[in-house]
């Protein structure tokens, strides 16, 4: 898996665990943009 995906899903499980709002956001959207590159690469 990416790595950018990889820091995402850290950062939404450590949003969950302190109950942050803003860290586990931060951590969908990486989520979410290193998953859309990930498929990108993988298709080119």
């Amino acid at each position: 898996m990416h790595v950018v995906a990889l820091v995402g899903i850290l950062l939404v499980v450590a949003g969950f665990v302190v109950e942050s709002s803003p860290i586990w956001t931060v951590g969908a959207i990486l989520f979410l943009a290193g998953s859309i590159a990930w498929l990108w690469v993988r298709r080119n």
